[in-house]
């Protein structure tokens, strides 16, 4: 083989660097660098293998002569540390290998030699050697400057071919590309789709941008430049062309250094026409209600949260009116659907009149309506608001053969006297119209000054407090175990009563606090942690091997929540309880006032496994055909009927009654409150099998319950 000077080596490499730089066949690249290494470093034959993104290796090129099948590089060795170094590795005498990878029969040396460039690895190259051979520096300095060669070539057949493929999407892209010079907005480059909003022949350098888009609001398109440039960041503005089509163009803008022209901007420009009327149809039926064409819940939320910011900012005030009607469902029920909705639209007509223009009223629910009265320094202005509703929803309404009455319950707030944010005016409006309706409805309410249960700055009180157990975590659970009447020292199952362990006051009972905690809506943010807690005495109990059910009141707040049935399935399913072993308390007037509704619940949780009793039966105004319909697992008969049944023969009868038909339905049947040995014996021979009261336990700490309950069992056991 001839021997080449080093001047000749150089030479040889660097025409066949530029030779490769103009073949994007990677294949060729690794044929004409493995030849010329071999001249180079005197080599007789070698290989080359290729490295992809995920780390595998495909050979490339191998010399003719070559006398075996070359593996893929193995991840230890010699290999491993080529990769990892990327630096040449040596290897001046092979020795024998009793393998089959032995290669000692076929070369004395070679060297390996990685093709690297920045950060990445393109694969290496292999020069064998017949005879063994020493590697001068200079040798190891040329396999150095190999390895660079074939990554230069390599790298710059990538990014060729990159630009190349990038300028053919921006020529193919349907959006306009345009690059201006930021000082004269002349164009500099533009790609044929923006030929679409030019006259003809004006899509070429030179043309002014004005030129392509007429009436293009140039005041914007400076301050944008001139801010991408001080900036370095993109702008974005939008800009209506006064063509037929009235079309909507959003233009981004970025800025460009160092390119051919020097600094410019780059344009990418959109057509948004289509979007824009696209949006305000997703946003007519995003905010407003379709029945009414009224602005809906989301409307009427934005809206207050940024009269709320308006307002304290102006140092304003302004007026919230919720409305619910009384007795719809009477009237959808008695004239049908279509005539409710009938009396829904003239309900929301009605309430328009009642407001000024800058005012705003929204449907927010089946029949509820809000309304936002603006910059009212005068509440007698909002309470005439609210007389002016109820006068004209009194009016008959001709709904079709029929004429309808609808009366409204009102809740009234004001800002800022009656909260300072929008969770605390909606909730204490809320309130308001909470109370108009347990008056009887066909009235208004304010809550400062008609709350006949507490004083206002005990309402203002109670409420802070209540937020802050909740954010506290003071709230506990206390549980008073339900027996077997003919056996007391079983416990059936456990109900669950909700204490709040008060920083200041002490452990308070829920009379003090759990009508207000409903009424404000607080109650929703407990439904979590209430059955985390149920779950987690299941787990305390079956720990001492004991498998008892726990009963959890239900308001009817939680129950309406949406997403009340998704948060107690997934809490049960967080600590793998099954639902059989929690029991739902709901009382009959909750259920009744919401019948469909809880119907169709109920029906879900059933499904599942959950259990359903209608607590404190014979309180509300329930009937035994509501009781069939509901389809509930039992009763709890109320401790009013339980406290006098010694001595009131109609009490008695009516316990007698209700023992009968749960005996007779199969439907489970527990009396609450009883506190007396006789009272338990009348129950027993009445033919109740299940109570809870005090003459059995108080209500106890979960600790204390779980010790009671299993010396009870140890007692039972004994006996």
């Amino acid at each position: 083989m001839l021997t080449l000077t080093s001047a000749q080596k150089i030479s040889l490499l660097n025409q066949t660097t530029l030779k490769c730089f103009s073949t994007p066949d990677k294949t060729l690249i690794a044929k004409h660098f493995t030849r010329s290494a071999l001249k180079i470093l005197g080599g007789d034959f070698g290989f080359m293998w290729f490295k992809d993104r995920s780390g595998d290796y495909s050979l490339a090129y191998k010399s003719p002569n070559l006398p075996y099948n070359p593996i893929p590089p193995r991840k230890h060795g010699i290999n491993k540390r080529a990769d990892k170094t990327r630096n040449p590795q040596y290897l001046e005498k092979i020795p024998y290998q009793d393998t089959k990878y032995d290669v000692s029969a076929y070369m004395s040396s070679f060297v390996i030699i990685p093709i690297t460039y920045q950060n990445r690895m393109y694969g290496n190259a292999v020069i064998c050697f017949k005879k063994p051979k020493k590697f001068s520096a200079e040798d190891k300095s040329l396999c150095v400057a190999v390895g660079n060669a074939i990554a230069q070539a390599l790298t710059i057949n990538r990014l060729v071919g990159s630009l190349a493929g990038y300028k053919k999407i921006i020529d193919s892209t349907s959006e306009a590309l345009l690059v201006l010079d930021p000082q004269t907005k002349a164009v500099l480059y533009c790609n044929p789709a923006s030929q679409r909003y030019a006259p003809e022949g004006k899509t070429h350098a030179d043309t002014h941008i004005s030129e392509i888009f007429s009436s293009l609001n140039m005041e914007m398109l400076s301050a944008a430049i001139k801010k991408t440039l001080q900036e370095n960041t993109r702008q974005e503005f939008e800009s209506t062309i006064t063509n037929p089509q009235r079309t909507v163009l959003q233009i981004a803008i970025e800025p460009l250094r160092n390119s051919p022209w020097g600094t410019v901007v780059v344009l990418l420009v959109h057509n948004i026409t289509e979007r824009k009327k696209t949006f305000q149809k997703i946003k007519r039926l995003a905010y407003y209600d379709r029945l009414t064409s009224m602005p809906n819940r989301m409307h009427f939320e934005e809206d207050l949260v940024a009269e709320v910011e308006t307002a304290r900012k102006n140092s304003q005030t302004f007026s919230l009116i919720l409305i619910d009607l009384d007795r719809f469902k009477f009237i959808n029920d008695s004239l049908g659907h279509r005539e409710g909705d009938r009396v829904l639209q003239e309900t929301g007509k009605r309430l328009k009149k009642c407001i000024r223009s800058s005012d705003s009223a929204y449907r927010i629910g089946g029949d509820e309506y809000a309304i936002i009265i603006r910059d009212q320094n005068s509440k007698q202005a909002a309470v005439t608001v609210c007389e002016t509703i109820l006068r004209l929803l009194e009016m008959p309404m001709e709904v079709g053969a029929h004429e309808v009455y609808s009366t409204a319950s009102i809740g009234l707030g004001f800002y800022p006297t009656d909260g300072k944010d929008f969770d605390t005016l909606l909730r204490h409006t809320d309130y308001a119209l909470y109370l108009a309706k347990e008056a009887g409805g066909n009235t208004y309410m304010g809550l400062p000054l008609n709350s006949t249960d507490v004083k206002p700055q005990d309402n203002w009180q109670l409420d802070a407090d209540l937020r802050k157990a909740i954010s506290r975590n003071e709230f506990v659970f206390y549980y008073q175990p339900i027996f077997t009447l003919s056996e007391p020292h079983t416990t059936t199952q456990l109900e669950a009563i909700l204490r709040w362990n008060h920083p200041k006051r002490g452990l308070v009972m829920p009379v003090a606090f759990h009508k207000y905690l409903e009424a404000s809506g607080l109650i929703v943010g407990l439904t979590e942690w209430q059955f985390n807690q149920a779950c987690e005495m299941i787990l305390n109990l079956r720990a001492v091997k004991l498998e008892i059910p726990i009963c959890i009141n239900i308001s009817a707040r939680q129950l309406l929540q949406q997403n009340f049935f998704q948060t107690v399935t997934f809490t049960l399913q967080k600590h793998d309880i099954d639902p059989s072993l929690i029991k739902l308390e709901l009382t009959e007037t909750l259920l009744i006032k919401n019948l469909e509704a809880s119907q169709e619940l109920l029906a879900k949780f059933r499904s599942l496994g959950f259990r359903v009793m209608v607590d404190d039966f014979g309180t509300g105004y329930a009937s035994l055909n509501y009781l069939k319909d509901l389809r509930v697992d039992g009763i709890k008969i109320d401790r009013s009927y339980i406290q006098h049944i010694h001595k009131s023969p109609m009490d008695l009868a009516i316990v007698r009654a209700l023992i009968f038909l749960c005996t007779e339905s199969g439907l489970e049947l527990v009396a609450e409150g009883v506190e007396t040995t006789q009272q338990k014996d009348i129950l027993l021979n009445a033919g109740a099998n299940l109570a809870q009261g005090y003459l059995y336990s108080e209500p106890l700490a979960a600790e204390k319950c779980i010790e009671m309950i299993t010396k009870k069992n140890k007692k039972k056991t004994r006996e």
